[in-house]
């Protein structure tokens, strides 16, 4: 049934009050002919998979928590998703589905990892760097790769689960997009691995970048 009286639209100004319900929802709302707060609480939840494709489709295959919440889905439903798998949690906040993950390589699952890092720490002007961004730009190198990303920030040094960032000054022209994934450049993701990694490491990897277009001497 389709609410066709405007009569009604204040009764949803209590809406409000709920940060969960957003401009979209009240529509449905309206379109539900659901015409006041003790209505919607017993009304099913409305829930939009829609959302959390789109998402996950602008955030390389992840969606957060707070995506999951936009779409409809409360913390007990996301349990039970992830506890059917149906959905997979990448770390804490951050989830992606079976789909994304089933028969992603090595290199696919570290920029899997990259990315919940980054949508988790919310740093827009960070950047995967260091030897991890050596690992994406798929230059060779003798140790295993690690269990935490790195990354460098502008104005930030921080370590955590899984990460550890590093406050140093970026240039426009030392990142590069990848998706929804920012990246140093090869040449200054191997300078930063090169201050790290032994010296017959650096070499390794920077032998390999040479013929690349984005080596400079």
């Amino acid at each position: 049934k389709i609410c066709q009286s405007q009569s009604m639209f204040p009764r949803f100004r209590s809406l409000r009050t709920l940060e969960s319900v957003d401009d979209e929802k009240i529509e449905l709302l309206r379109q539900l002919d659901i015409a006041n707060l003790g209505d919607l609480l017993a009304y099913p939840p409305i829930r939009h998979a829609g959302l959390i494709r789109a998402a996950a489709d602008r955030q390389g295959g992840l969606f957060t928590a707070m995506d999951a919440r936009r779409a409809g889905y409360d913390p007990a439903e996301v349990q039970r998703l992830c506890a059917s798998g149906r959905w997979l949690r990448v770390r804490r906040g951050i989830y992606t589905t079976p789909a994304v993950v089933d028969g992603a390589d090595q290199g696919r699952r570290l920029e899997l990892d990259c990315l919940a890092v980054q949508l988790d720490l919310d740093r827009p002007h960070a950047a995967i760097s260091h030897g991890t961004a050596v690992r994406l730009h798929g230059l060779p190198t003798r140790t295993p790769t690690p269990a935490v990303v790195r990354l460098t920030d502008p104005t930030h040094n921080r370590r955590g689960r899984g990460f550890h960032m590093t406050r140093s000054p970026l240039e426009a022209a030392e990142v590069r997009t990848r998706g929804a994934l920012r990246v140093t450049t090869a040449p200054r993701a191997l300078v930063d691995h090169a201050r790290e990694s032994g010296l017959e490491e650096s070499v390794i990897a920077m032998d390999a970048a040479k013929p690349d277009r984005w080596w400079v001497t």
